[in-house]
C-alpha cells in the first residue's frame, strides 16, 4: 500500500525528532520548535512565513553550536586523565575539572559590547599567574613575549642600549594588545610566551590548548555576527527574532555541555 506524502512527513518529522533528542543537548522546546519547522520548510509549495525562516536559521545554527561545544567538551574530558602529566598550577586545575578548560572563557555581551573569549583568556591568565605579592599586570605579561626582531622594534637615530630595550618592550606590549583583540599568535610566539609564564613549575601545553581554543572561539563568533548582519540586512524584519543576544546566550551554553561530558566520564 502507498504512503501517503503526509505519513511520510510525520515519519520523517518523528525521525528528525528523535534524532535532535538523542544525539544534541537542545532543550525539549527547541527540539520541537526546530524539528516542526525542518520539516514545514521542506513541504512543497509551503508559505514560509517570517517565523519559519528563523525557526530554520536558529535550527541550522544551534546544530554547529551543539556540534562544537559537545566536541570541545569530550576532548576536555580526555584531558582529565592527563592531569597529573600536564603539571597544572592549582587555579588551571580547577579550570579544567570544573569549568572544562573554557567556562570562564565564554563570550560576554554587555550594553551591546562583546567580550570575547579571547580578551577574557589574557586576563585569566593574569589571574591564573598572579600572586598576592606579585600582581600581575599586562606591561608584566608583555615582558614573556620574545624579543622582538630589530625590524619590528621602532628605534631611529643613534639610539643606546636602554633606548633599544624600551622599544622591545613597546614592541611587546602591542603585540600582546593584538592578540588580546584577536589576531592569532604564531606557534614558536605562542609557545615561548607560554613557557615563559607558566615558567619552570608549570607545563605550557594545556595553556596552548587554551588560547588556540579561545582564538578559534573568537573567530567562529565573529564569522557568525557577519553572516547574521548579512542576513538582517537582506530581510530587516529578521532581527526582531535572530539578534547578537540570542547568538551570546548559545553560544555562552558550553557550561552545560561541560556538566553533561564529565558525568559521563563518571559513569565509565
Amino acid at each position: 500500500m502507498e504512503v501517503s506524502p503526509e505519513k511520510k512527513i510525520s515519519r520523517m518529522h518523528k525521525a528528525i525528532y528523535e534524532a535532535f533528542r538523542h544525539h544534541t543537548l537542545l532543550n525539549s522546546q527547541e527540539i520541537q520548535s526546530y524539528s516542526t519547522a525542518m520539516i514545514d520548510a521542506s513541504r512543497p509549495r509551503q508559505h514560509r512565513t517570517l517565523k519559519m525562516k528563523t525557526d530554520v536559521l536558529k535550527c541550522l545554527f544551534s546544530l554547529r553550536m551543539d556540534f562544537y561545544h559537545q566536541l570541545l567538551a569530550s576532548f576536555m574530558s580526555d584531558m582529565l586523565s592527563l592531569r597529573e602529566s600536564l603539571e597544572l598550577p592549582a587555579t588551571l586545575e580547577d579550570t579544567l575539572l570544573n569549568h572544562g578548560g573554557m567556562g570562564k572563557l565564554i563570550p560576554l555581551l554587555e550594553n551591546g559590547r562583546l567580550t570575547t573569549p579571547t580578551y577574557r583568556l589574557y586576563e585569566f591568565w593574569r589571574d591564573a599567574f598572579s600572586s598576592p605579592e606579585r600582581p600581575l599586570s599586562y606591561h608584566s605579561m608583555a615582558k614573556h613575549l620574545p624579543c622582538p626582531s630589530a625590524e619590528r622594534t621602532r628605534v631611529t637615530g643613534h639610539a643606546d642600549q636602554q633606548d633599544i630595550q624600551n622599544a622591545a618592550d613597546n614592541t611587546r606590549l602591542r603585540r600582546l594588545k593584538e592578540w588580546r583583540h584577536g589576531t592569532v599568535p604564531k606557534n614558536d610566539q605562542l609557545t615561548d610566551f607560554l613557557e615563559s609564564l607558566t615558567g619552570n613549575h608549570y607545563g605550557a601545553f594545556f595553556p596552548f590548548i587554551m588560547t588556540r581554543v579561545a582564538t578559534t572561539w573568537t573567530k567562529w563568533i565573529e564569522q557568525e555576527q557577519i553572516q547574521l548582519d548579512q542576513l538582517v540586512n537582506e530581510a530587516p524584519a529578521l532581527e526582531e527574532h535572530l539578534n547578537l543576544e540570542w547568538f551570546m546566550e548559545r553560544f555562552s551554553r558550553y557550561p552545560e555541555y561541560w556538566a553533561h561530558a564529565k558525568a559521563q566520564v563518571h559513569q565509565r
